[in-house]
């Protein structure tokens, strides 16, 4: 094992390794915030003298900044400086696809929200008219914020997607696209990097980014639509985009509705959906009005009271408990995560626990938890992780922003 690593080490560029170094330690003071030199050399392994070399480097290239001071744990009396990430260093740009509050949002370096623009004003089924409207937004917010150019690195896209999209090309059903190439034209009109992720995806990356250490776990997104994806081995997986391990047409009930798209009774998208709540709400005879419309009115109508609404919630959230026994039986992640904003509606939270309860489960806290990360949020980290936080990103560029 130790030749394997003194090879390994030998066919490996030094400027790779320092690279390597630069980002854990970038990304062990973005986590923690502010963080002092010693307390970097003892998490990260590496010895002080080289975290210091390190980060002295990053400092004189603006990537980090100097801030407060703490006591040392070594000589009595003595301070240590704070060391952070410069907010200003570099700029991201995040854009949330959805079929209610789509929006843009502008991040500087440490993933605060700097501004916004809505896009709920725009007819998604208007493809070539929509995209247009949305570069034009990017360019406005970037004017709007004064933003150097030259320090806008990438553009994050949180979308939802359906079965079948890749990076280049976007099926959605609930935006009602199939077949457009969103990144080409971004990159090409905004001269900028584009990267891609599923609406479940992009919010897994926002949660795993709050862990201290990531664990397995496996992510529901409910909204209109379902999505799910995975964080395996060290890496987000996406079963949304080859069908794998996703639960929208898990039978729950075979004398349920019938599905329209996979053609079979009970499944997870007609009985604990967004869609389903929408379906049942019209036998209400409730107001006609677009479907993402009127789950935002179900939502609000049961979060103020209405107990015909509140029980079409509890009931639904009971399917979703029950395709959670089926997740855990499969997959057996040591975390689940259930997003969007049907997932996180309280009647729909308290029939996924009541029925957990009912099928056995104990400490359920243990292993579930309900997210109340936004779509803006997710976009935000699609952006921060691959322009800044990547492992696969030159720690560099931040220099280069900087200098420019």
């Amino acid at each position: 094992m130790e030749t394997n690593s003194k090879i390994f080490l030998n066919s490996f560029p030094v400027s790779g390794i320092r690279n390597i170094n630069k980002k854990n330690l970038l990304n062990l003071i973005s986590r923690a915030g502010t963080i002092s030199r010693s307390q970097l050399a003892n998490i990260s392994g590496l010895t002080p003298p080289s975290v210091s070399k390190i980060t002295r480097v990053m400092i004189q290239d603006g990537i980090l900044v100097e801030q407060g001071t703490i006591d040392s744990t070594g000589k009595a009396g003595r301070k240590e400086i704070n060391l952070s990430v410069n907010p200003e260093s570099a700029y991201v740009i995040g854009i949330s696809l959805t079929a209610n509050r789509p929006k843009i949002v502008l991040s500087n370096a440490v993933g605060e929200t700097l501004d916004t623009k809505d896009l709920s004003d725009l007819k998604f089924s208007e493809i070539d008219k929509t995209i247009g409207q949305i570069i034009s937004r990017v360019k406005d917010i970037v004017f709007d914020n004064s933003i150097d150019k030259k320090k806008l690195l990438g553009i994050g896209v949180s979308a939802a997607l359906s079965l079948g999209s890749t990076e280049d090309v976007l099926f959605s059903l609930p935006l009602g696209w199939k077949g457009v190439s969103l990144r080409d034209r971004l990159e090409k009109e905004l001269n900028l990097p584009v990267k891609i992720e599923a609406r479940a995806s992009a919010l897994l990356k926002a949660e795993i980014s709050q862990l201290e250490i990531p664990k397995d776990i496996y992510l529901i997104n409910v909204a209109l639509n379902t999505g799910v994806s995975a964080f395996i081995g060290g890496g987000i997986f996406n079963p949304m985009l080859n069908g794998f391990g996703s639960i929208s047409h898990l039978i729950l009930d075979e004398n349920g509705p019938k599905c329209l798209d996979c053609g079979r009774k009970g499944c997870f998208e007609t009985l604990a959906s967004g869609i389903s709540l929408v379906k049942f709400a019209e036998k209400l005879k409730m107001k006609k009005e677009s479907k993402d419309r009127q789950l935002h009115n179900l939502i609000s109508q049961a979060d103020g009271g209405n107990m015909k609404i509140k029980k079409l919630f509890f009931n639904a959230g009971k399917y979703l408990g029950q395709a959670i026994d089926s997740i855990k039986i499969l997959f057996n992640p040591s975390m689940l995560i259930v997003a969007g904003e049907v997932g996180r509606q309280n009647d729909y939270a308290e029939g996924v626990n009541f029925k957990l309860n009912e099928l056995g489960y104990k400490n359920i806290e243990n292993f579930l938890r309900f997210s109340q990360i936004t779509s803006e949020e997710a976009a935000k980290s699609v952006a921060l992780d691959e322009f800044i936080f990547a492992k696969s990103f030159d720690v560099d560029q931040l220099k280069i922003a900087s200098d420019r």
